[in-house]
């Protein structure tokens, strides 16, 4: 019975952990953009780009059927770090003039997509800028807190056992 309010603490904080969780769901943006001759909607997901977390790229037009799409991740101005390698975009054979690709950043901060097109009617290019952050933490800054106090429950809890095992004892009468 002494631990049913314990218990009843632990259980309200897990119960919170849940509906939090899905506030941090990846979004996605889409930008219309002409690269030559060519125009096309561009879909980023997710947005922001996040470090060593594949960035999907899908670009999609009815004028690039049958064109080479090709992508390089360029640094952006204040960006000290190399461009990515090229990476061709994969044309989907169930939807002809789209094309999507996975890139992955090693460093935060300011990035461009060099987007290149080369196809039948000229080629063609344009860049999308992005901003690559810090991949999320695994733990939630007030999960952090809770686990960094959690031994201050421990030693409130000794105080209270101490007192409570002192204040028992009968008092030790002294005669001489």
């Amino acid at each position: 019975m002494r631990t049913f309010p314990l218990c009843l603490i632990l259980v309200t904080l897990l119960a919170g952990v849940g509906p939090v969780a899905a506030l941090h769901q990846p979004s996605a943006r889409t930008e219309e953009r002409a690269a030559g001759p060519y125009r096309m909607l561009v879909r980023l997901s997710p947005d922001p780009a996040r470090v060593m977390e594949p960035l999907r790229i899908v670009v999609a037009g009815q004028t690039l059927a049958g064109a080479m799409v090709t992508l390089i991740g360029q640094p952006a101005l204040g960006n000290n770090a190399m461009p990515t390698r090229p990476v061709r975009l994969i044309e989907d054979a169930s939807a002809p003039g789209q094309y999507a690709a996975m890139i992955t950043f090693q460093i935060v901060g300011a990035w461009e997509l060099d987007l290149r097109v080369e196809g039948a009617g000229g080629s063609g290019r344009t860049l999308v800028p992005i901003v690559v952050s810090i991949s999320p933490s695994a733990v939630r800054q007030w999960q952090g807190w809770m686990i960094g106090l959690s031994p201050l429950l421990g030693l409130a809890w000794f105080g209270w056992w101490n007192w409570r095992r002192y204040t028992s004892r009968p008092a030790v009468s002294s005669s001489r």
